[in-house]
């Protein structure tokens, strides 16, 4: 919706150009830009404060149950204040089906539980510019901009070369996870998936969130997944 209203408001402006009194209209275009965010934010604040210390209520133990078909007697809740900062609060639904993952520690390998799992996080007020900065596609020019800069830091760094070689790893990782992008529509005013993560950041209303799913399926079932929880919580709660 956010995103509709905007590309509106440009066609407004692109018309406007043409006539007269430019400035006068131009002006009344970015106040009604300005009213539209700041409507959004305080909604989004609104429902922030709604779910502060109440993440079960904006994503529902039923939720869970209908996109998984798992049994609710058997769930695990975990709810997590990091900090006292509600942006730092996850909520963790997991079903233990007897999935192991093995970890190699040198030495060793250790087989560990590996449930199933939903978390919900991140939740907090923001704006659509400042969602859409942080998770826009990464461009070629961005990641040649990242890597220039730093080779300079890299440099004037008194950094070994194996430091430097990893530092370099470190950036390649991070691109390539970045790169991993989906923006995808029909789920709230903005969705992203980011495959790396097995995670779906989504906007609505002023409000964000981030949904991660580790269900021990294909990456394909995770995504639809989190995007199924995403939307019943869309249109049940917000």
């Amino acid at each position: 919706m956010k995103t509709i209203l905007s590309l509106l408001l440009g066609f407004l402006l692109l018309a406007v150009d043409t006539c007269s009194n430019e400035n006068k209209k131009n002006e009344k275009i970015a106040d009604a830009q300005s009213s539209i965010n700041q409507a959004m934010e305080q909604t989004g604040m609104k429902a922030a404060e709604k779910f502060n210390g109440k993440l079960n209520e904006l994503l529902t133990l039923d939720m869970t149950i209908r996109a998984t078909n798992y049994k609710p007697d058997q769930v695990e809740i975990e709810y997590d204040t990091f900090s006292d900062n509600p942006r730092d609060h996850s909520l963790t639904y997991s079903w233990d089906h007897g999935r192991v993952v093995s970890r190699d520690l040198g030495f060793m390998s250790i087989e560990l539980p590996d449930k199933d799992m939903i978390q919900l996080s991140w939740v907090a007020a923001t704006t659509y510019e400042d969602f859409e900065r942080n998770y826009r596609p990464i461009t070629k020019e961005d990641l040649e901009r990242a890597n220039k800069a730093m080779e300079e830091h890299l440099n004037k760094s008194d950094l070994s070369e194996e430091a430097g070689n990893m530092a370099r790893g470190l950036l390649g990782d991070l691109s390539q996870m970045s790169i991993n992008r989906e923006w995808i529509d029909g789920v709230a005013d903005a969705a992203v998936w980011i495959e790396g993560e097995s995670s779906l950041k989504v906007f609505h209303k002023g409000l964000m969130f981030s949904l991660y799913a580790n269900t021990g399926a294909e990456k394909a079932k995770e995504r639809q997944l989190v995007l199924n929880l995403a939307r019943m919580m869309v249109h049940e709660k917000l």
